[in-house]
């Protein structure tokens, strides 16, 4: 059982490390593979992916008000506002090929 797992996982890690690569040099290609092979594991794994800024900051951002102020503060700051600039320019990357992809 831990030996089909590890190899799954092997396979997959290995499919987003390519996926991700290919989406700088060929996001169309990529896209229409991906679209047309409904592969919901992939796209579950670049989505999360695409998110990763937005988890490491919230992580870091808890973690430090934990420790210096001993409870989270609700104020974020700039900070946040770069993080979520930085998950938008994502976004409208990944989309634009999305729809360029759906409607060939």
């Amino acid at each position: 059982m831990v030996k089909l797992s590890s190899l799954i996982a092997v396979r997959q890690i290995y499919k987003l490390g390519r996926n991700c690569y290919e989406l700088i040099y060929e996001p169309e290609i990529t896209l229409r593979e991906l679209i047309k092979d409904f592969d919901k594991s992939q796209m579950l794994l670049l989505v999360l992916t695409a998110l990763t800024p937005l988890f490491i900051y919230l992580i870091l951002r808890v973690a430090w008000d934990l420790i210096v102020y001993g409870n989270v503060v609700a104020v974020f700051g700039a900070g946040l506002n770069f993080v979520l600039f930085l998950e938008f320019l994502i976004f409208v990357y990944l989309g634009y090929f999305v729809v360029k992809v759906l409607k060939k």
